[in-house]
């Protein structure tokens, strides 16, 4: 469960769009109140967003989504 006390989250297939560009890998640094620590982002697979546990979207700032992607999980 996240520090907001959300732990429902809709999920989307991550798939580029033609005609942009591709991702390209990128190290990131993920902290929560637990750890800090350095990763890898390889390629994104899913984006997730809040949802109460009927489905409905939780209004929530961009800092508050979640990203999933190859090798890691984090509250972005």
């Amino acid at each position: 469960m996240s520090a907001l006390n959300i732990d429902h989250f809709k999920c989307y297939r991550v798939e580029r769009t033609i005609g942009t560009r591709p991702f390209h890998e990128q190290t990131v640094v993920l902290e929560d109140q637990f750890e800090r620590k350095t990763t890898r982002v390889r390629r994104p697979l899913l984006y997730c967003d809040a949802v109460d546990k009927d489905g409905h979207p939780v209004h929530l700032l961009p800092h508050h989504r979640r990203l999933r992607t190859a090798g890691t999980s984090t509250t972005a």
